[in-house]
């Protein structure tokens, strides 16, 4: 199978346990760098025919330098992680931050 196509989840794995998977991971990641992660949400997956996107939505707080770092983090991921949406608040030395991540699987 294509390179591209690895980078997918497979179908036979649950929607709910990708989210679970990766928001465990991005939450994990975000702390180590030092960014606090406010709250999330899990929107509904709507499927799609050939390749479903599932989206989770992080509302962080921290300085931009470790935030930049840990986008590099997520680039390292062993399955395609987008970055949908990304809102950027300063409020003071730190900001608000607003991102929505993009993962993806197969359907055939």
């Amino acid at each position: 199978e294509p390179k591209s196509l690895s980078l997918l989840y497979p179908k036979d794995i649950s929607y709910n346990l990708i989210r679970t998977k990766v928001l465990k991971w991005l939450i994990k990641k975000a702390e180590e760098k030092g960014l606090m992660v406010r709250s999330f949400e899990i929107p509904e997956v709507k499927k799609e025919k050939e390749i479903t996107r599932i989206n989770v939505l992080l509302r962080l707080k921290g300085k931009i330098k470790p935030f930049l770092e840990y986008l590099k983090m997520v680039e390292t991921y062993n399955k395609l992680i987008l970055i949908r949406n990304l809102e950027l608040y300063p409020l003071g030395q730190e900001f608000n931050i607003t991102i929505t991540f993009s993962f993806f699987r197969r359907e055939t």
